[in-house]
C-alpha cells in the first residue's frame, strides 16, 4: 500500500484554546498582523478578548479589514497595506474568507510577482518556492476547514472572463490551526447551516472521490458521523454548545480530509457559479449536494467496478438515516429534506437563470471536478442545473 497524507504542522483544538493565541503567536513573531471580517469578531467581543491576551506579552499588533471573499483586487489591497507594517506573523480570525486572504498575503510578503502568476488555472503557474510567513487560523465558522488547507480561493476575472481559483502549495498551510468551538458561537442559525452544508459536502465528496484512501476516508467518516448529528442540532438550537464543538470538528475534518483527497462536482460547479454570482458557498453546495450524488449513484449502477463506491453511499445513508437496512436511493431524499429543513435557499433567488446554465458549464471542467467518482457530461451536468434553476431568462 503506498500513500501520503500531509496537513499543518500543529492543530490546537478545544473550547477555552483561543486563551493560548497569545503565546502561540508569541513563539513565531512579535509584530502581529489580525486580520479578520468586516464586523463580525470585534461585535462578539472576540477582538476585544485578543487585545486582552495579547496586550500583557508587548507584542506589537496592526489589523486588516477583509470584506467579502477575496478577490484579485482585494488581496492587492490586502498586500500592499500589509506590506507597510512588515508583520512577521498573521492572525486571521474569521471564517474561510479571512484565512483565505491571510494565506494569499502572506505569501505574498515573500514570494516576488503579483497574485495572477501564482493562481493555477488563469495566471503564469509559477510555484511558490519561498515559505510564507507564518499564520495562525483561527476559524469562528464551521464549514471551510480551511484552517488546515494548502489553497486560498480567490475570484477574479482574466480576459473579460470571471473565475474562482485557487492560489496552492503546501506551503500555504497555516502554521497553526487554532480551533476553539465556542468562537463559532456567535454564528447565526442561517451562517450555521449554510457553513455546515459546506462541511458536509466536502466530508461525502473527500469520502468518495478517485484519491480517497484509507487515511482520508478515516477523517471523512468521523466528520460525516458528526454531522449528521450535529447540523441540524447547531441550526435549531444555536446555543448548544456540544453541537457548535462537533460541527467545529467536523469542518476541521473536512479540511484535514479534501487537502489529501480532493473534493467533486458539486465543488466543481459550485467554483463556477461562485465566480459568476454572489451567492453564499455553502448555499450553492447545499443546492447541488442531493442532485449531484443522485447522478453519481445511478451512473455507478450503471457502470462495472463501482462497488466500493456503492458501499461509501450506503454507509452514509445508514448514518444519515440511522437505518441499518436503508437503501441507498432513499439518501437523496434526506438529503433533500435536510435542505429543506435548514431553509436553504434555492439558486434562482440569487439571479441564476437558464440563460447562465452555458456560461457555468463552461467554467467547472477544471479541479474539483476531475476528481468526482464518475464522469458526469455536459449533458448529466445541464440536467441537474436545469432542474434546480427554476427560473427562465
Amino acid at each position: 500500500m503506498n500513500l501520503e497524507f500531509a496537513m499543518s504542522s500543529r492543530v490546537v483544538f478545544g473550547k477555552g484554546e483561543f486563551q493560548r493565541v497569545g503565546s502561540l503567536a508569541e513563539s513565531l513573531g512579535s509584530r502581529i498582523l489580525i486580520m479578520t471580517g468586516k464586523d463580525s469578531a470585534r461585535r462578539e467581543g472576540i477582538i476585544d478578548r485578543l487585545e486582552s491576551i495579547i496586550r500583557p506579552l508587548a507584542l506589537r499588533f496592526e489589523y486588516l479589514v477583509v470584506a467579502g471573499e477575496p478577490t484579485m483586487e482585494s488581496i492587492d489591497g490586502l498586500f500592499a497595506e500589509a506590506s507597510k507594517y512588515a508583520p512577521e506573523v498573521i492572525i486571521a480570525i474569521g471564517g474561510g474568507s479571512v484565512i483565505d486572504a491571510a494565506k494569499a498575503v502572506s505569501c505574498l510578503l515573500t514570494n516576488e510577482g503579483d497574485l495572477i502568476d501564482y493562481l493555477e488555472g488563469v495566471g503564469g503557474g509559477k510555484p511558490i518556492l519561498t515559505k510564507p510567513i507564518p499564520v495562525i487560523a483561527v476559524p469562528t465558522t464551521t464549514g471551510s476547514g480551511s484552517e488546515v488547507t494548502s489553497n486560498a480561493v480567490i475570484r477574479g476575472a482574466s480576459d473579460g472572463k470571471p473565475f474562482k481559483r485557487s492560489l496552492r502549495s503546501p506551503l500555504l498551510r497555516p502554521e497553526i490551526a487554532l480551533v476553539d468551538p465556542i468562537l463559532s458561537m456567535s454564528m447565526s442559525p442561517e451562517v450555521a447551516a449554510h457553513t455546515g452544508m459546506d462541511a458536509q459536502a466536502q466530508l461525502l465528496e473527500a469520502f468518495t472521490s478517485r484519491r480517497s484512501g484509507i487515511l482520508t476516508d478515516g477523517f471523512a467518516r468521523e466528520g460525516l458521523e458528526l454531522v449528521a448529528t450535529a447540523l441540524e442540532q447547531a441550526y435549531f438550537n444555536p446555543k448548544d454548545q456540544e453541537a457548535r464543538e462537533a460541527m467545529a470538528m467536523a469542518a476541521l475534518l473536512s479540511g484535514m480530509a479534501l487537502d489529501n483527497a480532493g473534493l467533486g462536482a458539486v465543488h466543481g460547479l459550485a467554483s463556477a457559479i461562485g465566480a459568476i454570482f454572489d451567492v453564499p458557498h455553502g448555499v450553492i453546495c447545499a443546492n447541488l449536494l442531493p442532485e449531484i450524488t443522485n447522478a453519481n449513484i445511478r451512473l455507478a449502477e450503471e457502470a462495472e467496478g463501482h462497488d466500493r463506491l456503492l458501499d461509501k453511499y450506503r454507509e452514509f445513508a445508514r448514518v444519515t438515516s440511522g437505518k441499518i437496512d436503508d437503501d441507498v436511493h432513499r439518501l437523496i431524499t434526506t438529503l433533500k429534506l435536510q435542505r429543506r429543513a435548514l431553509k436553504i435557499p434555492p439558486l434562482d433567488s440569487f439571479g441564476v437563470t437558464h440563460e447562465h446554465i452555458g456560461d457555468i458549464l463552461a467554467l467547472c471542467r477544471t479541479g474539483s471536478m476531475t476528481t468526482n467518482p464518475v464522469y458526469l457530461s455536459d449533458t448529466v451536468l445541464r440536467g441537474i442545473l436545469t432542474k434546480l434553476i427554476k427560473t427562465r431568462a
